[in-house]
C-alpha cells in the first residue's frame, strides 16, 4: 500500500470521473495559416479578429474561467501571407455564462476592407485551428413552428424541458437539480433523485483540492506540479511525470524497485530482511528509514543485487548513515560488500578509546588469480575536463582531502592531517616494494603542451608559529634524479638539509642542528664520494663548482669559485687548528698534484704542499719589503719554513740600482732576513715557498 499525508489533493478528481490530465484550460489558443482568396493566393497582410457575442451576434462581456474579466471589444492578430501570429481568448467552455459565440472577422491591409465575417462561432478546448473551422448555415434563425425548426434556432431566455433532451451533441441521461458553490465541483447528493450538491472537491482554475483521503485502485498519472494535504493511498501502478510535494509523513513499501524496510513486518533487521527478500533477482534499492529499529540484516551476506540506504543515524553499530552495496565474486562466488559511510558522531559517547571512525570507507577485496590484471584500485577520483571546455578553473584536482579543526580555544588538537596513506603486510604473503605513497609523473599523450610538470608540489607553510616545512621526513630520502630549488610566487627558493630556514641567497643549505642524527668523532656537513663507473675514461670530478652570472647589465664585484669561510666558534667551545683547506696525501700511483691552476688534461702549473708530494711548484707565498736605514730587516711570511726558498723583486729605482747587493740572507718558520744597502725606502716583491 502506497499511502502519503501531503499538502494539496489532487486525485479526488478520479473519484468523479475525471483525470488530472483531463483539466480544463481556461484559455484556447487560436492558429491559421492558410487564409486565401478562392483563387489559393494567401491574404498578402491583414487582421484576423475575435469578438465575444450573444447568440444574437451582439458584443458582449463575460467572465473568464479562473478569474477576470473580458471587455466589450475584439481583438485583433496580424496575418502575414496568409499565417496568423497565433493568440489566446477565453475558453467558452469556462466563461460565465458559458457557451459564448465569437464574431470572427479578416480585414485587407491593403484595401482596409473586411474580407470574412463568422458569427455564432463557437468551440472549445485549448487550441483552435481557424483553417479546420467548419461554419454552420450563416442564414437567418428559423423560427420555431410546431414541435420541430429547420435550421438555427435562437432563445432569448430559459428553455424548461419536462421530458428528455436529445441531440448528436448532448450526452443520453437526466436532468438533474440542486444548487452548488463557485468553483466546487459537484456530486450527487440523490442519484435515484437526480439531485446534485457539493463536494469536497474545489477547483479554482489554478489548483485542484480535497480536505479528504484519496484513494486510487488503478493507475496513477501526474503530468503537473502536485501538493497533497490528506492521506493517498494507491494499490495499483503509480506514475510520476512531474513534482509530487509532500509535506507531511510518507509511508511506502514498494516504488519501481524501491523497497521501504519500515512497510514490511517485523522488527529492525526482520523489516530489512523481508524487505531484500522481496527484490527477488532483479536490481533493487532498499531505503532503511530513521524509525527502523537496530540491527544490520542479511545484505552483507548473500545478496548482490541489492543496495542499502541506512537512514538510521545510530546504527547498526552507532556509526551513523551508511551506503551499502554488494558485488559477487565472479571467481569463488562470493558477495563482497562495498560501503559509503557518513558519520556524524560524538566519539566520546560512541566510540570505545583508542578506536577510529571514517565518514567514507571504500574496501576492495581481491581473490583469486591476479596475472595479467594490471592496476587494482580500491578508489579512484578521476577529474575529465571534456573537449568541448573553454578557459580554465583556479585548479582542477582529482581528489583533494583536508582534516579541519572548529573547535574553541581551549580544544587544541595533538595531530591533524590532511591525508595519511600506508601500505602494509598482514598474513602470509611477502612484498617487493610497499609505498605508501607514490607519485605518479605527469603524463601527456596529447597534442598540446605541458609547461610546468611537477610529481609533488608542497607549498611553503608560513602558518605555524614554532616550524613552517614543507617536507618533514623522518628517515633517509633517497633520489635517483636530480634535487632543483624551486622559485615559487613568495619569492623564496632553495633546499635546506638541517634546522635553519631557507637563505634567500643560497640554493642549497646544509645545516643540521645539535639534535640531529650525526653522531661520531668526525662529523661532516656534506661528504661527496660518486663512484664513477667505467665510463669516466676522461676524469672523475668530486665536487665541480663554479658561480655563472645571468644575461644581463651588470658587473659583478667578485666572482668565486670555491669560498671556505671562517667558522662560528659556539660558546664555551674551542678550536685548536682550523685549516681552511686540508688536502689528502696523494693516492699511490699516477701523477700526484694537490693543487692544479689553469690547466687543461695536463694542467700548466701543479701546486703541491710537500716535498714528498712532488710537482712542478709548491704554495707561493708574497710578502712585501720597505728598506729602514739598516743593512739588513726582517720580512713575516706567514706559512714560510727554514728549509723554504724565497725570491726579491724590486719596485722602485732606488731598489732597482741596488738590486745587486740586495738578498735573502737567513730564513725561520714563518720569516726570513734580506740585506741589503743601508738605505732606506727601497721597495721589494718578495714571493717564497715554504718547501
Amino acid at each position: 500500500m502506497f499511502k502519503r499525508i501531503l499538502t494539496f489533493a489532487f486525485f479526488a478528481a478520479f473519484a468523479v470521473g475525471f483525470s488530472i490530465d483531463a483539466h480544463a484550460q481556461n484559455l484556447t489558443t487560436v492558429s491559421a495559416s492558410n487564409l486565401t482568396d478562392i483563387n489559393g493566393t494567401k491574404l498578402a497582410a491583414g487582421q484576423l479578429c475575435f469578438l465575444i457575442t450573444d447568440q444574437q451576434d451582439n458584443p458582449i462581456s463575460v467572465s473568464i474561467g479562473g478569474g477576470g474579466q473580458s471587455l466589450r471589444r475584439g481583438y485583433c492578430s496580424p496575418v502575414a501571407s496568409g499565417v496568423v501570429t497565433s493568440f489566446t481568448v477565453p475558453n467558452p467552455a469556462n466563461t460565465l455564462p458559458a457557451g459564448i459565440y465569437y464574431r470572427i472577422t479578416v480585414k485587407d491591409s491593403s484595401t482596409g476592407q473586411e474580407v470574412l465575417r463568422y458569427p455564432q462561432v463557437s468551440f472549445t478546448g485549448t487550441t483552435f485551428n481557424f483553417d479546420n473551422y467548419a461554419p454552420l448555415n450563416l442564414g437567418n434563425f428559423a423560427s420555431l413552428t410546431g414541435n420541430a425548426v429547420t435550421g438555427n434556432l435562437a432563445v432569448t431566455g430559459n428553455v424548461a424541458a419536462t421530458g428528455t433532451v436529445t441531440g448528436s451533441n448532448i450526452a443520453s441521461g437526466q436532468i438533474v437539480t440542486g444548487t452548488g458553490t463557485t468553483n466546487t465541483v459537484p456530486k450527487y447528493t440523490n442519484g435515484a433523485s437526480a439531485v446534485i450538491g457539493n463536494s469536497s472537491i474545489t477547483d479554482n482554475g489554478t489548483t485542484i483540492s480535497t480536505s479528504e483521503p484519496v484513494s486510487l485502485g488503478s493507475t496513477l498519472g501526474v503530468t503537473g506540479a502536485t501538493t497533497l494535504s490528506s492521506t493517498l493511498g494507491v494499490t495499483g501502478a503509480a506514475t510520476l511525470n512531474s513534482t509530487l510535494g509532500v509535506t507531511g509523513i510518507e509511508t511506502d513499501t514498494n516504488v519501481n524497485g524501491i523497497r521501504f524496510a519500515n512497510g514490511f513486518s517485523g522488527t529492525g533487521a526482520t523489516q530489512i530482511n523481508n524487505a531484500e527478500n522481496d527484490c527477488g533477482t532483479t536490481n533493487c534499492l532498499v531505503i532503511v528509514p530513521a524509525t527502523v529499529a537496530t540491527g544490520n540484516g542479511q545484505s552483507l551476506l548473500s545478496k548482490d543485487n541489492v543496495m542499502v540506504l541506512d537512514l538510521r543515524p545510530g546504527s547498526p553499530s552507532a556509526q551513523g548513515t551508511q551506503w551499502r552495496m554488494n558485488v559477487k565474486d565472479t571467481d569463488d562466488g562470493a558477495v563482497r560488500a562495498k560501503m559509503l559511510l557518513i558519520d556524524p558522531l560524538q566519539p566520546s559517547t560512541v566510540m570505545q578509546s583508542g578506536s577510529s571512525s571514517v565518514s567514507f570507507e571504500s574496501i576492495s577485496f581481491v581473490e583469486g588469480s591476479m596475472t595479467g590484471r594490471n592496476v587494482l584500485e580500491a578508489i579512484n577520483g578521476t577529474e575529465i575536463v571534456d573537449t568541448g571546455t573553454t578557459g580554465s578553473p583556479s585548479n582542477i584536482i582529482g581528489g583533494e582531502f583536508d582534516g579541519s579543526v572548529q573547535g574553541t580555544a581551549a580544544n587544541t588538537v595533538s595531530d591533524v592531517r590532511g591525508s595519511t596513506h600506508g601500505c602494509g603486510l598482514s598474513g602470509a604473503g611477502s612484498i617487493t616494494t610497499c609505498t605508501s605513497l607514490y607519485a605518479q609523473r605527469p603524463n601527456n599523450t596529447g597534442s598540446g603542451t605541458i609547461t610546468n610538470a611537477y610529481a609533488i608540489h608542497a607549498e611553503n607553510p608560513t602558518a605555524g608559529t614554532s616550524s613552517n616545512l614543507s617536507i618533514l621526513a623522518d628517515g633517509n630520502i633517497s633520489t635517483n634524479a636530480l634535487i632543483v630549488p624551486y622559485s615559487g610566487a613568495n619569492g623564496i627558493s632553495g633546499i635546506v638539509v638541517g634546522t635553519n630556514a631557507i637563505q634567500p641567497s643560497v640554493a642549497l643549505f646544509v645545516r643540521p642542528g645539535i639534535f640531529s642524527f650525526m653522531t661520531g668523532g668526525t662529523q661532516a656537513g656534506v661528504q661527496i664520494a660518486p663512484i664513477t663507473n667505467s665510463d669516466s675514461t676522461t676524469a672523475g670530478i668530486g665536487l665541480r663548482s663554479r658561480a655563472d652570472t645571468t644575461a644581463a647589465a651588470y658587473t659583478q664585484a667578485l666572482n668565486v669559485g670555491l669560498e671556505v669561510d671562517t667558522p662560528s666558534v659556539g660558546a664555551g667551545s674551542s678550536i685548536k687548528e682550523w685549516d681552511g683547506l686540508s688536502i689528502s696525501a696523494a693516492p699511490a700511483a699516477g701523477t700526484k698534484c694537490s693543487i692544479k691552476m689553469a690547466g687543461a688534461t695536463s694542467g700548466t702549473t701543479c701546486i703541491n704542499t710537500s716535498a714528498v708530494a712532488g710537482g712542478t711548484a709548491s704554495v707561493i707565498i708574497s710578502a712585501a719589503l720597505v728598506t729602514t736605514t739598516a743593512a739588513s730587516d726582517n720580512v713575516t711570511v706567514t706559512g714560510m719554513t727554514s728549509t723554504g726558498h724565497c725570491s726579491v723583486t724590486p719596485t722602485n729605482a732606488a731598489a732597482a740600482t741596488n738590486i745587486a747587493t740586495t738578498f735573502v740572507s737567513a730564513k725561520a718558520s714563518n720569516q726570513i732576513t734580506v740585506s741589503h744597502t743601508a738605505t732606506a725606502n727601497m721597495n721589494y716583491d718578495i714571493m717564497c715557498s715554504p718547501i
